[in-house]
């Protein structure tokens, strides 16, 4: 579950079946040990993550989940717009203008979202061949983007 929220979350929910994925977990282990999934999630900082997996599953899917899953006033607010964006069928992938706010929003610590910035906009190995820079700069990009 953890993993259908977060790949979900990083590309904004953008896909329909994404979010049948998140619904047909929730379907296929109704018996899931909620408290250790919110412990994992809480450790990664990724609960705002889950939860709107989960909110837009029961939103757009109408998929029950469990009532004693803590509330986020945050996750909450995106839901519309990612159901907004599935209803509209909006071109995949989403735009950068609109995912990079959606995402920022998203992401709870400032650490996240820093690290997200960065994997936005740091070029990346193929890009720094291409320009022919200093082996170190690779070396630089690559030890700072698996920091953290």
């Amino acid at each position: 579950m953890l993993l259908l929220c977060a790949h979900g979350a990083k590309h904004g929910f953008e896909r329909l079946g994404w979010i049948c994925d998140i619904a047909s977990c929730l379907a296929a282990f109704p018996n899931l040990r909620w408290s250790d999934v919110l412990t994992a999630s809480s450790r990664a900082g990724t609960t705002r993550e889950l939860l709107l997996g989960l909110k837009v599953a029961e939103d757009l899917l109408g998929v029950p989940i469990p009532s004693s899953l803590p509330r986020d006033p945050i996750a909450g607010k995106l839901v519309p717009l990612v159901r907004k964006r599935i209803l509209s069928a909006a071109p995949i992938p989403t735009s950068e203008s609109e995912l990079i706010p959606l995402c920022l929003r998203m992401f709870e610590s400032t650490r996240h979202r820093i690290r997200y910035l960065l994997g936005q906009f740091a070029p990346s190995r193929a890009e720094y061949r291409v320009l022919q820079l200093p082996p170190a700069f690779i070396f630089c990009i690559t030890c700072f983007a698996q920091s953290g």
